[in-house]
């Protein structure tokens, strides 16, 4: 980076750039899990005189190593004029070149053919009291059943292309009124490829063993020859994503003081945005052309080794170790098209483009004076949003003919709030707060996209899927009550009460209906829908107190610390075992012990936060039997070091995530696996510079 200015203060500049690599890993365990019979043999015959119903099992796991490779180039520019001593121009702009590519070599056994149809011996299998299958001993399936694998040395790239540009006013018109004047324009392509030979071979299910035992998901396949690896004929496929979007616009904000004893200022401004998005995800497609099955097999022993590697996946858990390892280089030789972009059609119902204008106004009073014999410092305000839609998707018939469609919407909302602040003494604050706020649906899910699909089997009813234009924003009404004490030795404790009232969540349901241009025909349709309110209702405790009262040097020592208790639900029959709303955990805690003394610092954070329910698969997602999906409880030590060297120039070292916590995620109850996800410690050193 370098920075100048000149003598008299009104011209500066600086020029910054950015060029970055490195070469993250991490490992994934991604389960399908689905509910299934399962047979017992008690008498010792072999033949099945017992069946346990609805068993969880996992049908198919992911043991998926992840090695990335990521190159980061920024540059950025920006001048500052100060035209006169009220009037100053500024102007930026940056861009930004994100490219990361990872080597996935997957194995991924599908065990649930095998175990919905062997017959078990009782000692072979543990079926937990939350009927999760969570283990099966080597033997324990049948002779006759086989279990297939599938060895995906695949490549999953993702190249991000972006730039912000900026122009600012910032106008004193007067010593009482100011005025501030921003232009923007943004804009991103962000381009997606997967190339995905996939290789399978069968092997003897009485040969592989499982088990949850360590809390994941442990596998023991047996013996595995990579020379029965084989590559059908349509399983070299390649699909590709690109999303591009524009975004300009602008704000202005103006600020009158006036000071008069009650009115201390009002300030109000506009907002205005428009944002044009064009997202297209492409069909997944074959690109072996008129390979033969021999071809194809020759293409194989070229490119998978006879030898594994275990990529230390999981190294302390004892998951899995034996992957073959691919060489892509060898397939993209033999096959060119799955190293190439190439034409492979649109995927209709997975592509849309929107334009979306939001229009803002808003107006905010702040006053102080005395009420009830207390010194009080308020503001009320009110902000008006309009916003307008515009959609296009795609039709896809029965008959895979497709017809364009197109939607629009335009709504209005009014958001109040307000704040008033009470020194009730020397030492104490309270604070009381009321807002009406929104959150506007997610565009994906208002474009006009439909798709109707052929039954699975003889008179099963169809589905579909479609979007919703008429869906409207979630309201929120929040109200807040906090109490603020400080100390003379710099401390602050906050106690704080809260409530929001929700309106319209924003849910996926299955309704029976027709679907434009099919006729008659009832399909079983998901769509997104404005379905039921809820409300949170929490408090939270927290401090921050420098530690002045111990002795130099231990003077520099200081603790900050919060929890946070919040308990939501819904009012509608989404089903209730306690989660509430997606992402929201009932227990937050987060802590820093740091020291600071002269230009030397430390800081050691620890974050905690337990379960909480990831995701709305529906109406009736927390319902038995469901396929809602739950996060357990995460947390994360993180410490930071730094160092000033002089006046404007510092050091500093960021651990982040020391313990190496990973993510385990769950179906309802925590003994039904769903998922893990390792994140490795990551260390950064940087030296900071200004001017």
């Amino acid at each position: 980076m370098f920075g100048a200015k000149s003598a008299d203060d009104t011209l500066g500049f600086y020029f910054y750039y950015l060029d970055s690599e490195s070469f993250p890993g991490r490992d994934q365990l991604f389960p399908t899990v689905i509910s299934s019979d399962i047979q017992i043999d008690n008498s010792g015959n072999g033949i099945a005189d017992e069946t346990v119903e609805d068993v969880f099992i996992i049908n198919a796991i992911d043991f998926e190593p992840i090695r990335e490779k990521q190159f980061c180039e920024s540059l950025s520019f920006a001048v500052q004029w100060k035209v006169t001593d009220d009037f100053t121009i500024s102007a930026d702009t940056i861009y930004t070149s994100f490219d990361n590519s990872s080597i996935r070599n997957r194995v991924a056994p599908i065990f649930g053919p095998a175990i919905t149809n062997s017959v078990f011996d009782p000692s072979d299998i543990v079926i937990d009291e939350n009927n999760t299958l969570q283990s099966v001993a080597t033997c324990g399936s049948s002779d006759d059943q086989n279990i297939k694998v599938q060895f995906i040395p695949f490549l999953f790239g993702n190249k991000t292309e972006s730039s912000v540009s900026g122009l600012n006013f910032d106008y004193q018109a007067s010593p009482n009124f100011n005025v501030v004047v921003d232009i923007h324009y943004s804009d991103v392509d962000y381009f997606q490829y997967l190339d995905l030979p996939i290789l399978v071979q069968d092997i003897p299910a009485n040969q592989v063993s499982f088990n949850s035992d360590n809390g994941l998901f442990s596998a023991d396949l047996g013996s595995i020859d990579n020379v029965n690896y084989v590559l059908p004929p349509g399983l070299s496929l390649v699909r590709d994503f690109f999303m591009g979007g524009k975004q300009w616009g602008g704000k202005a904000d103006f600020e009158w003081i006036i000071d008069d004893g009650f009115f201390e200022s009002v300030e109000f401004g506009f907002r205005y945005s428009k944002d044009d998005i064009v997202s297209t995800r492409t069909r997944i497609l074959d690109v072996a052309g008129d390979l033969t099955a021999d071809e194809l097999l020759n293409i194989r022993q070229a490119g998978i080794g006879a030898s594994n590697v275990d990529y230390n996946f999981y190294p302390d858990d004892n998951v899995f170790s034996s992957f073959p390892y691919g060489n892509l280089v060898t397939f993209y030789d033999k096959i060119p098209a799955l190293g190439e972009s190439n034409f492979l059609g649109v995927a209709p119902a997975a592509s849309f483009a929107f334009k979306e204008d939001v229009f803002a106004a808003y107006t905010e009073g702040n006053f102080f004076g005395k009420l009830f014999g207390l010194e009080y410092s308020a503001n009320a305000g009110l902000q008006i949003v309009n916003v307008k839609f515009e959609g296009q998707g795609a039709r896809v018939n029965p008959d895979n003919s497709i017809t364009p469609t197109t939607t629009d919407n335009n709504y209005w909302e009014f958001l109040p709030s307000g704040n008033i602040n009470f020194d009730l003494n020397d030492d104490f604050a309270l604070r009381l707060g009321a807002a009406k706020v929104m959150s506007q649906p997610n565009p994906s899910d208002l474009v006009p996209r439909e798709a109707a699909n052929e039954p699975n089997n003889p008179g099963d009813i169809p589905s579909g899927q479609r979007g919703n234009a008429e869906l409207t924003p979630t309201i929120s009404y929040i109200f807040d009550t906090t109490l603020e004490y400080y100390n003379e030795m710099e401390g602050a404790y906050v106690v704080s009460v809260f409530y929001k009232d929700v309106n319209d969540f924003i849910f996926p349901i299955t309704t029976r209906e027709t679907l434009p241009g099919q006729g008659d025909t009832i399909f079983d349709v998901r769509t997104p829908a404005n379905f039921s309110d809820g409300n949170v209702i929490g408090f939270e405790l927290g401090f921050s107190q420098p530690f002045l009262f111990l002795p130099a040097p231990f003077d520099g020592f200081g603790l900050q610390a919060n929890y946070t208790y919040s308990d939501s639900e819904f009012n509608k029959d989404v089903g209730d075992n306690g989660f509430g709303f997606p992402g929201s955990s009932k227990n937050n805690f987060n802590s820093i012990l740091y020291f600071e003394k002269n230009n030397f610092g430390v800081r050691l954070s620890y974050i905690y936060r337990d379960d909480y329910f990831r995701n709305l698969p529906g109406q009736g997602a927390q319902a038995e039997n469901s396929s809602a999906v739950f996060n357990e409880a995460d947390e994360r030590l993180n410490m930071n070091v730094s160092y000033n060297l002089t006046e404007n120039i510092s050091i500093f070292v960021d651990v982040n995530n020391i313990t190496e916590e990973g993510r385990r995620d769950f179906l309802l109850n925590k003994s039904t696996f769903n998922g893990a996800f390792n994140r490795e410690r990551t260390l950064t050193f940087g030296i900071t510079g200004r001017l």
